[in-house]
């Protein structure tokens, strides 16, 4: 007789711009066998609220384990902000829930008219390896994971998901208000997530956060055992 997994525990987990579900695999390795990832692809959305709404119809009613990693974790954070009676406990990666620095948004601007003028062309090999701490580099199996994933998702994507999200509202506020226990996860050598955000981060009383060395942005590829065995602790 084949023996039914029992499964006590979902973790409800969006993943970042032009990230799918491999993003997570290592880390399910290492979940206690009980628990149950459930991924939710980011909408396609014209806005940031609209990408709000459309995640709010796909998780259940009672109240959630989320766990979000970098535009996955804002938008998680975003949700948890506005709606903290559906969130039992959220787990950002990757984010700092504040808004885009401007280095940042000219960037985004920049791919944007790119490739509204030339078209979409993944990202490049240099992007990817940015995107990882130094030791994770030479792992060439990373760079093109995260190189693949963004050819599945493709140009609809890439414009949805920079687009609808560039203008984001620090949460920090709201994300103290809501009572809601969080823990954050950033990765030492994160380009993207600079020490005054993280300082800004601290700020919220009911959140904790956790640093990884040998680590870039891409924390659940590069360290996913750390990151299961915080994510294994409930409490």
């Amino acid at each position: 007789m084949l023996k039914t997994k029992l499964i006590r525990r979902k973790l409800y987990c969006l993943p970042g711009t032009m990230c799918d579900e491999r993003l997570w695999s290592d880390v399910e390795r290492h979940l206690d066998p009980s628990t149950e990832l459930i991924h939710i692809d980011i909408p396609m959305a014209s806005s940031l609220r609209a990408m709000i709404d459309k995640i709010a119809t796909v998780l259940p009613d009672e109240p959630v384990e989320m766990v979000g990693f970098s535009l996955g974790g804002y938008l998680a954070s975003y949700f948890t902000a506005y709606n903290p009676e559906r969130v039992s406990r959220l787990y950002v990666v990757s984010n700092s829930a504040q808004a885009l620095p401007e280095s940042e948004l000219a960037q985004r601007k920049q791919a944007l008219n790119w490739v509204s003028k030339r078209g979409y062309q993944g990202v490049p090999v240099k992007k990817a390896e940015s995107m990882l701490g130094a030791r994770s580099r030479r792992k060439r199996s990373l760079v093109q994971q995260i190189m693949s994933m963004a050819d599945v998702l493709g140009e609809q994507a890439f414009v949805s998901q920079l687009s609808a999200t560039m203008n984001r509202p620090c949460l920090i506020d709201e994300l103290s208000a809501s009572r809601v226990p969080i823990k954050a996860f950033i990765g030492m050598e994160d380009s993207l997530i600079s020490m005054r955000q993280i300082r800004k981060l601290s700020q919220v009383e009911n959140l904790n956060i956790y640093l990884t060395s040998d680590c870039g942005h891409m924390l659940p590829m590069e360290q996913p055992k750390w990151l299961a065995s915080h994510l294994n602790k409930s409490s």
